[in-house]
């Protein structure tokens, strides 16, 4: 085994998989295209004896270049992880370059553990935990050859440059390196147990609360007539649980819920804002942590029927909207943030320091018959009005469509009951004659998008449907809005909840049926919603199910562990009624009230744990062999003693195991017998007695009718030649 070579070869791997694995985290496909066929290039052309370093001043004006960036990028984007690690891939990549001795390959292995400390700060998702994993295992292994290679480096060492790495050494270095990274692997999970939840929080800012997955594909505007494709993507980026008042879970196959995010209700040449609230009542303000209990949005928060327990997987770092059904009543946040809600249209808005969010939402889906006759009827709508907008072309069709549904167009004399009606024959107006498209077409020069989609280009996205059937139904006389947030159509069946991927980002339209009152219609075509939102039924789509579902599970018992999962475990597997947050709380207030005696005793008991823990580790480790062998043979002894007949063949492994031991192998075409009966003489005589009895019983129990050997008698022998040996 070449140690040298290996050492190369390790370290290589462990560049490339902590570049890729940050990739993955951050998403960052350019800077993998340079940086992974880069650092591949860079070791085999810089690596000697074929390939030549790069010379130092070329290396310090690579560094020099860093550097320079480095100030630009802090400049103009801030202060984040993504910098950094940008800043250390390209680091790497320039020590790459670098002579190759024992020191640069030590510093190589240090800065691919940056990179990969910068990663975990980055995301928290499954896919990017096991491939840290992996990196883990190299970087133990690189870092335990780095250290096996440093004294051939030492000019005064008496060990040469290439001295042979010895027989087995492959295998010892395989089970080192796997037992460490185990170790590791225990420790790791036993403090993670174990430790406060809160403990430093706040302290990375931002950096805190890595996210899950990518930042969302949902749009707080709609902008038509922008030529160009839209691309789905199949990345996740919420997680979301549908359950009832007995807390039974509402989800399934076929149960498709709309998930609201912003509110448009003005349009202006092909784009739908937000309105400016008309009272500064309706907005209501306030701080949420995870301490908190639910903000009531709605008095009759105590209707609701449908809650809802969403998982953001990577929010923005300023104000972010949070998802909901129609009407959302009350409102609990698992991190502190500051809640925004708007009660007049219940869109809901969180600001948080970024990463993965979770919170609860509670609503009430419909209002009953009863209910909406008791909130009298609304007002009527004036038709919208923007440059390039013919609005009598679109009071022309909308009257048309009513008056082939066989209601009354005038909005002074339509009944109030018509309106849910009249809101649903626009939206199946959509169903014939017009084309479902992801490829939006540059508008005609001096035509509103709008217009021209409605009248003739009649292809469109989402977008196009929802603003056609808004300004359809204002021309009407009947209240409508555009709604932008996401579908929910792909149930995982194994874990119970919804996977909300940037494909499903989607507009629908909210028409107001009584005062205050709002239902939801999407003018979509049902077959093409269907076709761009139901989940595939490939085998990939499967497999990636599967892994949406560990993914879930990931999030739901690692990333969102908390106080109170902390103290359940404790109290349900140990029966400990241990708060670990306040235990610090307390050991905290103790120092600051600087209590000499609690100081030192909490020191002390840290101190004498540690050193307890510590022995136990070193004894284990040292004897892992002996311990390893004794569990063994007291597990076989005593499986053996509680059978009523020995096993023949453990008890013919025994024997043979111990005449090993003493020197003297059973040569292979040998008999027992006459192998035990050759040996005798340098047996004592109550062993070699032992023993030809031992091999007899064998000989019986294997050409003989019995089931097995006498376990007493048996045990009794291989006592006797253990004892001598």
């Amino acid at each position: 085994m070449n140690l040298a070579r290996l050492q190369h070869v390790i370290g290589l791997l462990l560049v490339v998989l902590t570049i890729a694995t940050y990739c993955l985290a951050d998403a960052n496909l350019a800077l993998f295209i340079l940086a992974v066929p880069g650092a591949i290039a860079a070791w085999f052309l810089t690596a000697l004896p074929l390939g030549r370093p790069l010379p130092r001043i070329g290396i310090n004006i690579l560094l020099l270049a860093i550097l320079v960036y480095s100030l630009q990028r802090m400049l103009t984007t801030g202060f984040n992880v993504s910098n950094v690690c940008e800043i250390i891939t390209l680091t790497l990549l320039v020590k790459i370059m670098d002579r190759r001795s024992q020191r640069d390959l030590g510093q190589i292995v240090s800065i691919a553990a940056f990179l990969g400390i910068g990663t975990i700060l980055t995301s928290n998702a499954f896919a990017v935990g096991l491939l840290l994993v992996l990196c883990l295992v190299l970087l133990i292994a690189a870092t335990l050859l780095h250290q096996c290679a440093l004294p051939t480096a030492n000019p005064e060492s008496v060990v040469p440059a290439h001295a042979p790495a010895g027989v087995g050494a492959g295998r010892h270095l395989r089970r080192l390196v796997l037992s460490v990274a185990a170790s590791g692997m225990v420790i790791s999970i036993v403090i993670f147990l174990l430790m406060p939840r809160r403990l430093g929080a706040g302290i990375f800012g931002q950096w805190g609360n890595p996210a899950v997955g990518q930042v969302t594909g949902f749009s707080d505007e709609v902008q038509l007539g922008t030529p160009g494709f839209i691309t789905p993507s199949a990345t996740a980026v919420l997680d979301l649980q549908v359950f009832n008042p007995d807390g039974d879970s509402l989800g399934a196959e076929g149960i498709v819920y709309y998930l609201r995010g912003a509110v448009l209700d003005e349009y202006d040449a092909g784009r739908w804002t937000r309105s400016q609230p008309r009272s500064e009542r309706q907005i209501q303000r306030t701080r949420l942590d995870r301490n908190s209990s639910m903000m009531v949005l709605r008095t009759e928060s105590n209707r609701w029927n449908i809650e809802q327990h969403f998982t953001i997987r990577n929010s923005g770092t300023s104000r972010t909207h949070a998802f909901s059904l129609w009407r959302p009543l009350s409102i609990q946040s698992f991190q502190s943030s500051h809640v925004i809600a708007s009660l007049d249209d219940g869109m809901l808005l969180f600001e948080n320091d970024g990463g993965k969010f979770s919170y609860i939402v509670r609503s009430r889906d419909a209002d009953s018959p009863r209910t909406a006759a008791l909130r009298g009827s609304p007002g009527i709508a004036t038709p919208i009005e923007a440059p390039n907008l013919h609005p009598q072309r679109f009071v022309e069709l909308g009257s048309q469509i009513l008056t082939d549904a066989g209601l009354d167009p005038d909005p002074a004399t339509r009944p109030p009951e018509q309106i849910a009606r009249a809101a649903e024959a626009v939206a199946r107006y959509f169903d014939d004659g017009f084309q479902y498209t992801l490829e939006a077409e540059l508008v005609p020069p001096h035509r509103d998008p709008t217009e021209w989609f409605l009248f003739d280009h009649k292809a469109g996205h989402c977008e196009y449907y929802a603003s056609a059937m808004a300004i359809l139904c204002r021309a009407v006389g009947i209240n409508a809005r555009v709604i932008t947030g996401y579908v929910d159509t792909e149930f995982n069946q194994p874990t119970s909840h919804y996977i909300v991927r940037q494909s499903n980002a989607h507009a629908w339209v909210e028409v107001e049926y009584a005062d205050g009152a709002w239902k939801t219609y999407d003018p979509t075509p049902s077959a093409d919603f269907q076709r761009v939102h139901d989940p595939s039924r490939s085998l990939f789509a499967q497999a990636r199910r599967l892994f949406d579902a560990a993914e879930f599970a990931w999030i739901r018992t690692v990333v969102s562990f908390n106080s109170d999962t902390q103290q359940s475990l404790l109290r349900s597997a140990f029966n400990m009624n241990w708060h670990p947050e306040q235990a610090m709380e307390d050991f905290t207030l103790k120092l600051r009230r600087q209590e000499p005696r609690d100081l030192i005793q909490a020191v002390a008991s840290g101190i004498i744990v540690l050193a307890v823990g510590f022995l136990v580790a070193f004894l284990a480790w040292r004897y892992r062999q002996s311990i390893i062998r004794r569990l063994v043979q007291f597990t076989t002894d005593l499986w053996l003693r509680l059978s009523p007949r020995a096993d023949t063949q453990i008890i013919y492994l025994r024997l043979l195991s111990e005449l090993r031991r003493r020197g003297m192998p059973k040569p292979p075409g040998v008999p027992l017998l006459t192998h035990v009966r050759a040996i005798a003489p340098r047996f004592a005589p109550e062993e070699a007695v032992a023993a030809e009895r031992l091999a007899i019983a064998l000989y019986h129990a294997r050409f003989s009718q019995r089931a097995g050997l006498a376990a007493p008698q048996a045990m009794s022998d291989l006592r006797v030649l253990r004892r001598a040996r």
